[in-house]
């Protein structure tokens, strides 16, 4: 009877342990828990990486620690949506990583989650945040701007842990802070120049995702008086572009 209990709890821990065994799709590792994938390695070398929502039909429900530290080669990431929690140490020591997008519906993100990423410039934050904790950023001299995608009460009662200085010493920008005065249709992929050069002062300019080549005199030049606003996507060839000509750029509301 013992010997049958035995056997009978040695099964079920097989068959425990083979449930979260690690499975492969394409260059993620992962495990499954309640039937949502959580990735736990990325072994890729892509340098702008938009994570998947789902890995072989699962959704992805959360990411492990560590999954993408010490990739030196990312230079921009966007977190998939569905994760509540960015986890400790996910992106510390990526040297070349000049920006993140962290989902909306995440509420806190773990301690030296970003800590010693000495490229990172700029990050986009949920508004559903409510936790950073110590450290999620320590050592990252080149952040300096921040998009928080609520408002400045959601900002204020958000608890920032210590050690988080390049966070609350970056320039603190509402994305989408008003809607845009003029929408560029989806489809457009080149804006030639002078097309929108007597565009009024002020000027909120909704640019698409796919618009892969602009004229630097396409618009008003960024030192006129009063200068149009660029609302364009995180990574995108227009954000580079406004970036690179000194323009005011925010990205769309989530």
């Amino acid at each position: 009877m013992r010997i049958k209990g035995l056997l009978a709890a040695l099964t079920a821990l097989l068959l425990l342990l083979g449930c979260a065994a690690a499975e492969t799709s394409g260059d993620y590792e992962y495990t499954l828990e309640g039937g949502k994938a959580v990735i736990t390695a990325y072994s890729g070398t892509q340098t702008v990486l938009a994570v998947p929502a789902a890995l072989d039909g699962h959704p992805v429900g959360a990411i492990g620690e560590w999954a993408f530290s010490g990739h030196y080669e990312l230079s921009s990431i966007t977190l998939p949506e569905g994760l509540a929690a960015i986890p400790a140490w996910l992106l510390r020591d990526c040297d070349s990583l000049t920006a993140v997008t962290v989902p909306d519906g995440a509420v806190s993100i773990g301690m030296d989650a970003f800590e010693f990423s000495d490229s990172l410039q700029r990050v986009m934050l949920p508004g559903s945040l409510t936790e950073i904790s110590a450290f999620a950023f320590n050592d990252c001299p080149a952040l300096t701007d921040v998009y928080f995608c609520g408002t400045q009460s959601q900002w204020d009662a958000l608890a920032i842990d210590d050690f988080n200085d390049p966070l609350l010493n970056a320039a603190l920008h509402f994305p989408a802070a008003r809607p845009a005065d003029v929408d560029l249709p989806e489809d457009l992929t080149v804006i030639e120049r002078d097309a929108f050069a007597d565009l009024a002062g002020g000027t909120v300019v909704y640019f698409p995702e796919g618009v892969a080549e602009i004229d630097d005199a396409a618009f008003p030049p960024a030192d006129s008086a009063d200068p149009i606003i660029l609302i364009a996507h995180p990574g995108s060839y227009a954000e580079a572009w406004g970036v690179r000509n000194g323009y005011t750029v925010w990205f769309p509301a989530p």
